[in-house]
């Protein structure tokens, strides 16, 4: 996703991500963005990002990868079979290496007023609601909870609602990635 989105430019979006509306109006005026994950702590994912075509925040993030991270503050207590992926390939690492990239920017800026060698443009890291309105623990729900928890999460500044599906935890870890009960969406498919 990454190397995609760096080389040619645009929008990555997890596949139980639920469009609602089009995102145009956010890549007529950003160059970079990403959301606030709804988890409890402060999380940038990386399961719903743009950026523009070589964008450097995609270069420090592609030239990160091979770094071996440990899980910190509370993903280093947790005992969930899927914080070793966070952490080194999710939003634990996207959000280290934004934060990273923000401090060198401020950094370079404080030194002087010229513009660094890297044009990052307009970055923003959007608040909950545009793509995280519903929070991570309706994993645990059963299906009428998650619609009607749905229903009362949605707000006009939405773009998307993430469903928290978890289906890299089935393929990886033979985990369910909906509710046991039978889901009306798949008749649909």
């Amino acid at each position: 996703r990454l190397e995609v989105v760096w080389r040619l430019g645009g929008l990555y979006i997890d596949i139980d991500f639920e469009c609602l509306k089009s995102f145009d109006v956010l890549h007529d005026h950003l160059d970079f963005y990403a959301g606030l994950s709804n988890v409890g702590a402060m999380e940038i994912s990386n399961g719903i990002f743009a950026a523009r075509k070589k964008h450097p925040i995609l270069k420090k993030l592609l030239m990160d990868q091979d770094k071996k991270l440990p899980a910190i503050g509370a993903a280093a207590r947790l005992n969930w079979v899927g914080m070793p992926t966070i952490t080194a390939s999710g939003p634990g690492r996207f959000t280290r290496v934004f934060a990273r990239a923000m401090r060198e920017i401020e950094a370079k800026h404080s030194q002087s007023e010229e513009e660094g060698d890297e044009d990052y443009g307009f970055v923003a890291v959007l608040p909950i609601d545009f793509f995280f309105a519903l929070p991570n623990s309706v994993i645990s729900a059963d299906l009428s909870t998650r619609k009607r928890m749905t229903e009362e999460a949605l707000k006009p500044c939405s773009f998307a609602i993430h469903h928290w599906a978890g289906s890299w935890l089935k393929v990886q870890y033979g985990l369910p990635a909906w509710s046991s009960e039978k889901d009306e969406r798949e008749e649909e498919l």
